[in-house]
């Protein structure tokens, strides 16, 4: 297994655990909600509803941005190119990227920090099309793509 399969394991592996936290959330906010019977301090219950009702939806919305994440992750090509492309594993003089989605950062398989970021992110539309020896320069900072997986 290459470098950008065992990443794309790595990333796969935390966002199935991240919805699974979430599933879990979701069902507990949905119990409590059900099971929660009509008060008798009216607008107290009315409220604590509403408040319920809305952590329930910012759930629903992570949920849903993280179902996505997978989706792209999935639909990634891991295939090699000669420049700077989604999907591509680049290691510059300040790091080491992994042009997929904003995962943040993730170990990879030499237990080096890879740095998972959006293709629309500006560190990797400064990197997109340049080759191994290509510099470019994010604010401010000069940076030099070492290598190009």
């Amino acid at each position: 297994m290459g470098p950008k399969n065992k990443l794309v394991a790595a990333m796969l592996s935390r966002i199935e655990g991240d919805l699974q936290a979430l599933s879990r959330d979701i069902e507990s906010l949905r119990a409590s909600r059900a099971t929660d019977g009509k008060s008798t301090a009216g607008d107290k219950h009315e409220t604590a509803r509403a408040m319920v009702d809305l952590e329930l939806k910012q759930l629903e919305n992570q949920q849903a941005k993280t179902s996505k994440m997978r989706a792209e992750i999935l639909n990634l090509s891991l295939s090699p190119s000669a420049t700077i492309q989604a999907g591509s594993l680049v290691t510059t003089t300040q790091g080491t990227f992994f042009l997929s989605v904003a995962l943040g950062k993730i170990k990879g398989s030499d237990g080096q920090p890879v740095f998972a970021v959006s293709p629309i992110s500006p560190i990797a539309q400064a990197m997109l099309r340049l080759k191994v020896g290509d510099g470019f320069e994010i604010n401010g900072i000069s940076d030099q793509v070492k290598a190009l997986n």
